[in-house]
């Protein structure tokens, strides 16, 4: 799915984004550059987005106390938290559920994962939506 891009450029390099998918317009990710946090880019996208379309939703990958912040700021609340749930699974133990045909030691993304591997897990996500 293609996706629209609200870009932040300082001195010629992308410093800051709000993404959303073109077929989910009011789906929204702001990303800000380590190097570039604490100077308001966030909220301003997200007031940008906001006066745009004001039916907005935004995702945010982990809980972090600057996103809750800007979030508030923007009359933002918490509606929905996803959790990612994993155990370890031993040398032997993939190979024992694996239907006929699979391939063993693959994941569903197709990459290798090794028992105790961090490379494959996914960060979980909570998403603010608007007051009102």
């Amino acid at each position: 799915m293609p996706a629209s891009l609200r870009p932040v450029v300082v001195e010629g390099r992308l410093v800051a984004a709000a993404l959303h998918p073109d077929d989910d317009p009011d789906s929204v990710e702001v990303v800000v550059h380590p190097d570039h946090r604490r100077r308001g880019l966030g909220g301003e996208l997200v007031r940008a987005v906001l006066a745009d379309r004001p039916a907005a939703r935004f995702w945010a990958h982990g809980n972090l106390p600057a996103a809750r912040a800007t979030a508030r700021a923007a009359g933002l609340e918490l509606v929905r938290e996803l959790l990612r749930m994993e155990r370890e699974l031993g040398p032997t133990s993939v190979g024992a559920f694996c239907p006929k045909g699979s391939r063993r030691g693959r994941s569903s993304r197709g990459a290798t994962r090794r028992p105790g591997s961090r490379s494959t897990r996914r960060r979980s996500r909570t998403t603010p939506s608007r007051v009102g």
